[in-house]
């Protein structure tokens, strides 16, 4: 028994498929066949039914929650070493959505090469419910996520509340609202109730946000003009500043798109039934892990970054 052949086991019990797995770890079929007989061997049990499909045993089940401990107790103790050996090298699984890594990793790279320039960050793209589970199951270090209640075996640490604004041209306001135009601006400047611009086409995000969003409209009765929609906030804004929609866009987001805001845009913080409609950005790592000193200093670029981030005055940085 060796960790090799228990890494291979957990990366098989994902897939429950000899060729996918052997595929996606650049290795042979026969070379991952032998290392799960390796194991069967060892243990003098079987751990794998091979048909009519790939299925673990209970004696598979078992192994994989042992093997999914050592190998992140192996993980903890080099790092430990690294740590006493001052070995700066290694690297570090960051996952995070497309828009909060443009918020962040621009930023906090260049000074963590300059630092650790032995430490390779490896980057995933992904949404913040399909991240959790990466951070449980060892496959990623760090993951900044939308998320209230963290799952088990998570640490949390809340970067910011990320305040949603309400963005909308003049342009598109007196189109729409010609009689009610400055009115609705001054009503609206210190907090937009959805109800307030129904007649507004809107360009929504497809995701938990837009959901949300469109579920304030519903408790309304109101069923809103969506004209364009995607998982992109890099996308959704540039229609809005060319006068083709409102959108809702975060302040961390507006921060990072600065060239798509033009003069002409006004932004109103969004309320909810008088509240003020947040996110709650979250740092996340696996909970107990050991972390060395480049995986430190990476979290505290991070919260250092979003740190100035929630403090920007966002009108007297975007129309300065």
């Amino acid at each position: 028994m060796n960790f090799l052949s228990l890494y291979y086991f957990v990366e098989l019990s994902k897939d429950l498929h000899f060729t996918k797995t052997a595929e996606r770890l650049y290795i042979s079929q026969q070379t991952l066949s032998n290392n799960i007989k390796s194991l069967e061997s060892y243990y003098n049990v079987k751990l794998i039914n091979r048909k009519p499909r790939v299925t673990l045993t209970y004696a598979g089940e078992r192994l994989l929650a042992f093997a999914k401990d050592v190998l992140l107790k192996n993980r903890d103790l080099e790092d430990m070493f690294s740590d006493i050996n001052d070995d700066l090298s290694g690297s570090l699984k960051f996952g995070a959505s497309i828009s909060r890594a443009t918020i962040s990793l621009p930023k906090i790279f260049p000074v963590f090469t300059k630092k650790y320039p032995n430490v390779q960050i490896k980057y995933i793209d992904d949404i913040s419910k399909n991240l959790e589970p990466l951070i449980v199951n060892n496959e990623l270090d760090f993951a900044i996520v939308i998320s209230e209640r963290p799952g088990l075996n998570i640490k949390s640490l809340k970067l910011m509340d990320d305040q949603i604004y309400l963005c909308v041209t003049n342009k598109l306001l007196k189109e729409y609202y010609p009689n009610d135009y400055e009115y609705l601006k001054e009503k609206s400047k210190n907090g937009a109730s959805v109800e307030d611009f129904k007649e507004l086409p809107f360009s929504m995000m497809s995701n938990r946000l837009g959901n949300k969003i469109e579920s304030f409209f519903i408790e309304k009765e109101i069923e809103p003009k969506i004209n364009f929609s995607s998982t992109y906030s890099q996308l959704i804004l540039p229609f809005c500043s060319n006068s083709l929609s409102a959108c809702f866009v975060s302040h961390a987001t507006l921060i990072c798109l600065k060239e798509d805001v033009t003069n002409d845009m006004n932004l109103f913080p969004l309320f909810h039934n008088g509240d003020a409609v947040r996110r709650p950005i979250t740092l996340i790592t696996q909970k107990d892990r050991y972390m060395n000193s480049y995986s430190k200093f990476f979290q505290s670029l991070i919260v250092e970054h979003f740190d100035t981030i929630k403090n920007i005055n966002l009108h007297d940085y975007l129309f300065a």
